[in-house]
């Protein structure tokens, strides 16, 4: 694995690891609903300044398929972080994070059946090996 490559992935674990500590503490302190309006004004924040430091504010590409993906993800990644928060309020977060963290193994399963990328017998064994460290993890 190239350095370039392993260092954002070890930054973006870094960040989610943050933030389900982070979401942990915010909602056992404060209401849901707060968490949320601070979700939304912080992240348009860090997103702009980001596309300003890399260049990427404009021009804007506008492809109408990828636009209608850009948008699904962003619903897609919304709805998620709703009901992340609701399970943390419900549950701890040593189990909250383990289980819903293995959506990457659905990613890998639906990319193999729409964009017919490889689904290797080894990337078969490892969700098989991702859903037993999440049982491991939530014992």
């Amino acid at each position: 694995m190239r350095a370039e490559v392993f260092a954002l992935a070890a930054s973006t674990i870094a960040a989610w690891g943050l933030f389900g500590l982070f979401g942990k503490l915010a909602v056992e302190r404060i209401d849901q609903q707060v968490i949320i309006w601070g979700s939304l004004v912080v992240c348009p924040i860090v997103f702009l300044v980001y596309m300003v430091a890399s260049g990427q504010l404009v021009p804007i590409n506008l492809h109408a398929s990828g636009i209608t993906f850009g948008l699904l993800a962003g619903l897609g990644g919304c709805v998620g972080t709703i009901l992340f928060y609701q399970l943390l309020a419900r549950e701890p977060a040593s189990l909250v994070v383990p289980m819903t963290s293995l959506y990457p193994a659905l990613t890998v399963v639906l990319a193999a059946a729409f964009l017919h990328e490889e689904l290797a017998a080894t990337r078969i064994v490892g969700i098989i090996f991702a859903l037993t460290a999440v049982f491991l993890l939530s014992r």
